[in-house]
């Protein structure tokens, strides 16, 4: 790993250097980090040859450098002159990628620039289809900078890279070609979404190569593209078979626990699109879905009957923007060894892209939630309380996968959603919808579906306004003294369930004690 040190820091920006063995220089601006839990990392830090130096811009109130645009430019400005650089690119994804373009013709001996999925403003007065950055937007005090296109000079290289399936991403594009500067080129990586870097690594690509590939020829990049597009229609790879028209556009598979805000997830999902979507909820493990799922009304879905046959396989036969269906605590580890669904080509159809989406509530409020489910169903929840140790293995099993020391449910296309940090996180939530290469219509989630009962706590009271929901205070109901028991065996297994809990959800051992 290269060694880096930090050459400016204050409360707003962080700059940092990495040196090598050229005269040639990148300048690699970070996004807003929702991969990696809301922090900002040093972008491209392992994909930058070795000769190149290297400085890192993390901007970190992500104003899309409003706030650090005059300062860049003049602490960049005077190192690539003091160290010499007579060679620099700009590189950056996302919102990094609005600063790659934007800062490009400011550094001195900059030609080049490269820029992974970029935005070219999150105004709304400017880019109104821009949705997914709006609590960002709103915090911004100075637009200094509220569009990179009043930046973009002829002479500098732009060079932008996306894939065909995210909304935004080509609107900002469209953007940037109607600009009209001739020294932009863009790169359409087929069948890739917002978040390129990943689908181009788990294609087989080397992203080192395609940024070497960038800044040294850039034409070598047609390259790239064919050989994705090749991989793309290899009869292996099931998303992808253009002679047989696709019955699902999109199918979400959904795993979740029971009581993990499964349905909060789909009826915000669902309502991306205007039109009725197909859902079938809380399918039976490891059977025909249309034929085996239990009821579940949600706002957005097609209103089906499970006595009508014809309806049922009118919809399964009829071409779908959207499919969705839903596991309830399916044990992940049949997975290795039991197709998921029998005949998925003649049950499901062929999709043009599948998602899994594995669902994860945090383990006290998530226990607490399923105990207080049973008693509000007047169901006997002695023997549950005696012996815990089953759902604590559940749950187990499921945050073991979310954090990727299991790969039941394959590598590839699998989007984990923290469902606390699905509750309180707009701009997470505008970013889970690019990975399920979804719209972003509304992105609210204050509706509370009447499934289950809706809440265990609160029935359906909050929908409209599930956000006032006490959803991480859920735990608190342990503390009753009927559940000494259930303390106990938690207490018991304290070691692995803190480690997980912590790390899957940054969340501490709560007080327990009655």
């Amino acid at each position: 790993m290269r060694e880096i040190q930090t050459i400016y820091e204050d409360d707003l920006l962080k700059v940092s250097f990495s040196s090598g063995t050229s005269d040639k220089a990148v300048v690699s601006f970070s996004g807003i980090g929702l991969k990696i839990g809301g922090m900002q990392q040093e972008e491209f830090r392992a994909s930058i040859p070795g000769d190149f130096n290297i400085y890192f811009c993390i901007e970190k109130s992500r104003s899309w450098f409003n706030d650090s645009f005059t300062k860049l430019v003049e602490l960049l400005g005077a190192e690539i002159t003091q160290r010499g650089f007579t060679q620099v690119t700009t590189l950056g994804n996302s919102m990094g990628g609005f600063g790659a373009l934007l800062f490009a013709r400011y550094l001195p001996n900059c030609r080049r620039s490269l820029a992974f999925v970029p935005q070219t403003s999150i105004r709304s007065n400017i880019a109104g289809f821009e949705k997914r950055y709006l609590h960002f937007a709103e915090r911004v005090l100075n637009w200094a900078v509220p569009d990179v296109i009043d930046h973009l000079e002829e002479g500098v290289e732009y060079n932008v890279l996306v894939g065909d399936t995210c909304i935004q991403d080509n609107a900002h594009v469209g953007r940037l070609m109607d600009a009209g500067i001739d020294s932009l080129k863009v790169f359409t990586f087929p069948g890739c979404g917002h978040d390129l870097a990943r689908d181009l690594k788990q294609a087989g690509l080397s992203l080192g190569k395609i940024i070497q590939t960038a800044i040294e020829d850039i034409n070598g990049l047609s390259v790239f593209i064919q050989e994705l597009a090749k991989k793309r229609a290899e009869p292996k790879n099931i998303m992808q078979h253009h002679h047989i028209p696709y019955r699902n556009d999109i199918e979400i598979q959904l795993f979740g626990l029971q009581r993990s805000g499964n349905h909060a997830v789909i009826a915000w999902i669902l309502q991306q699109f205007d039109e009725p979507t197909v859902f079938l909820n809380n399918v039976a493990h490891f059977s025909d879905p249309y034929l085996n799922w239990r009821s579940g009304p949600v706002a957005g879905m097609e209103q089906i009957s499970k006595l009508n046959s014809g309806r049922i396989e009118e919809l399964r036969a009829r071409q779908k923007h959207l499919l969705v269906y839903s596991y309830e605590n399916l044990k992940l580890s049949e997975l290795a060894w039991r197709p998921l669904v029998p005949d998925p080509e003649q049950q499901i159809g062929r999709s043009r892209h599948i998602r899994r989406v594995l669902l994860l509530r945090d383990f006290f409020n998530w226990v607490a939630s399923r105990i207080r489910l049973m008693e509000y169903r007047q169901q006997d929840i002695s023997a549950t309380v005696a012996n815990l140790n089953p759902t604590i293995n559940l749950w187990l099993g499921y945050v073991r996968e979310f954090l990727g020391e299991t790969d039941y449910l394959g590598a590839e296309d699998v989007v984990r959603i923290s469902y606390p940090r699905w509750i309180g996180d707009r701009e997470y939530r505008a970013y889970l919808l690019g990975r399920m290469s979804l719209p972003l219509s509304n992105n609210d989630n204050d509706k509370v579906p009447d499934v289950g009962g809706g809440s265990s706590f609160d029935k359906t009271s909050f929908t409209g306004a599930a956000s006032n929901m006490r959803i991480g205070e859920r735990w608190h109901y342990l503390r009753d003294a009927r559940f000494s028991a259930a303390r106990a065996a938690i207490l018991n297994r304290r070691e692995e369930i803190e480690a997980y809990n912590y790390q899957a959800f940054d969340i501490n051992w709560p007080d327990l004690q009655a």
